[in-house]
């Protein structure tokens, strides 16, 4: 009974999150724990009657196993563009937290069939049991993330008529070529712009990198107005060094042009459209976004650098959750 009261308040509490249309990380959880709670009620649910029980764990293994397939699926992508990116550009940090994560899970995978299935390395299985558990622990936030990443995008609704489009900048190509990252962001608002048949003012928002040459906000500026843009409709902002920095900084910019905040939207590429989303909110800023479309080949990988930058901004939040997981379960594995 207590499972199906908690499963009751947390799906209401998430209706209503979904009802005030805010955009934070619980928009995935309280979906998920939903799931959780769900699964773990029609369990119990149905323990006393066989054929029922049957018919349901068949369910939940079919679900599971579409879940693992998918992981796996992802796991193919991220080392094709891991390895591909490699070749092109080195290891970077992303790429090398990618190969731990993907050869990590794949070692506790045949340790655990060692330890678990065949009764090898007995005295392993407490240690091999909490880290399943810190395993799991990530892996509940990755879907997490990605509930909450596929409700804001097919929630949002674009308003009309938009005064100016905030396009969010990314590295550059030879520290002065705008990449074709950047290039998509680009060219998805002058299509947006020609869709709609309008003529916003375009905010150009991106500093210049250690190693750039000049400030993202200028080549794309540049690029925008050999496209044909006119150039007094465009805004340039070239002090921001991350996502937060482009929104605070092109507040102030709108702010002191007199344009009404509400009036727009921002740009940016597909898989960081979420994360994008939530900074914007904070900083106070329309949340609003328009996406470009990354290359499927790439798309996991970005996708990875986005989840690792929502782990890391709550840093202090899951350390404290996973010393009290690890707590938790020493009590009952050794």
């Amino acid at each position: 009974m207590s499972i199906w009261l908690a499963f009751a308040t947390i799906a209401v509490i998430e209706l209503i999150n979904l009802k005030l249309a805010r955009i934070w990380i619980w928009n995935g959880v309280l979906p998920l724990l939903t799931i959780v709670l769900f699964c773990i009620g029609m369990t119990h649910l149905t323990a006393g009657h066989p054929i029922v029980a049957y018919s349901w764990l068949t369910i939940l293994g079919i679900g599971v196993t579409l879940a693992v397939l998918f992981v796996l699926w992802v796991a193919r992508s991220l080392l094709r563009s891991v390895l591909r990116t490699w070749h092109e550009n080195g290891y970077g940090l992303v790429n090398k937290t990618i190969m731990v994560i993907v050869v990590g899970s794949l070692g506790l995978g045949i340790m655990s069939s060692m330890v678990y299935g065949f009764g090898y390395l007995s005295w392993l299985r407490p240690s091999l049991t909490l880290g399943l558990l810190v395993a799991s622990y990530f892996a509940f936030w990755w879907f997490a993330f990605g509930i909450g990443f596929v409700l804001y995008r097919h929630r949002q609704q674009r308003n009309l008529p938009i005064d100016y489009l905030l396009v969010l900048g990314a590295k550059l190509d030879q520290g002065q070529v705008v990449s074709s990252t950047l290039r998509t962001r680009i060219n998805t608002s002058l299509r947006f712009v020609q869709q709609h048949k309008i003529e916003p003012l375009f905010v150009m928002s991106g500093g210049q990198g250690s190693d750039e040459r000049r400030p993202e906000a200028v080549a794309m500026r540049q690029y925008v107005v050999d496209q044909g843009y006119p150039s007094k409709m465009i805004l340039v902002e070239t002090e921001s060094t991350s996502t937060w920095e482009n929104m605070v900084n092109s507040k102030r910019l709108l702010l002191e042009e007199k344009i009404a905040l509400r009036s727009g939207a921002f740009v940016t590429s597909d898989y960081h459209l979420y994360r994008a989303a939530m900074l914007a909110q904070k900083a106070g800023m329309p949340t609003q976004g328009i996406a470009g479309r990354t290359d499927p080949t790439y798309f996991w990988q970005a996708y990875m650098r986005e989840y690792f930058a929502i782990m890391y901004h709550a840093k202090h939040w899951h350390l404290v959750g996973i010393v009290l997981l690890l707590l938790i379960g020493s009590a009952f594995v050794f």
